[in-house]
């Protein structure tokens, strides 16, 4: 698999906040960011996408947190969306940071920024706002979207499990190349 997203959901204080761990390649960059937001801002996102672009010049912006240092956040994700001067392709670029300090040492996360754009057909990215607007409802805990495969399921692997490190599950979760997911969803 070479572009993909991945989206994991983790106990926490839902529906107000949800924890998330994004992973996300295109090929040549992998990165991968555990995150928190709600419901709505997914939905969000999903209405945005399922209907992108509207025209050939459509640009969707899509930011949680903050990479500025006095804004004291744990994290910044962005994703922006944009047409390829035609309404038939398009550009997702995705950046992850966890706002580590190189110089500040930590026993949980790496510093890690990753920023990275997907090329994908528009029905591609409409069918992943579809895929979030059903995560939103928060009935899944996992959605993987390639330009060639989606699922939305509940096989996240430790899910039941309230301690642990999220990035590890969300990574175990992924689908393996050699097996023969079918395709659910929306």
């Amino acid at each position: 698999m070479n572009d993909f997203i991945q989206i994991t959901r983790h106990l926490y204080e839902e529906p107000y906040t949800l924890n998330l761990v994004i992973i996300a390649s295109n090929g040549s960059a992998t990165g991968s960011l555990e995150f928190y937001t709600n419901a709505d801002r997914i939905a969000e996102l999903g209405q945005t996408l399922s209907r992108f672009p509207t025209h050939e010049r459509s640009n969707h912006l899509f930011e949680l947190g903050s990479e500025r240092p006095e804004d004291r956040f744990g994290f910044y994700f962005r994703l922006r969306a944009n047409a390829l001067k035609s309404i038939t392709k398009c550009l997702v670029q995705i950046r992850l940071n966890n706002n580590m300090s190189y110089n500040q040492p930590s026993r949980f996360d790496d510093p890690q920024v990753t920023d990275f754009a997907i090329r994908t057909g528009t029905p591609e990215l409409q069918k992943l706002g579809t895929m979030l607007n059903t995560f939103g409802e928060l009935r899944h805990q996992r959605l993987f979207w390639s330009p060639t495969l989606t699922v939305i399921d509940n096989e996240l692997r430790f899910r039941d499990r309230r301690t642990g490190n999220n990035l590890e599950a969300a990574f175990e979760s992924l689908p393996n190349s050699d097996l023969s997911l079918t395709q659910t969803g929306p």
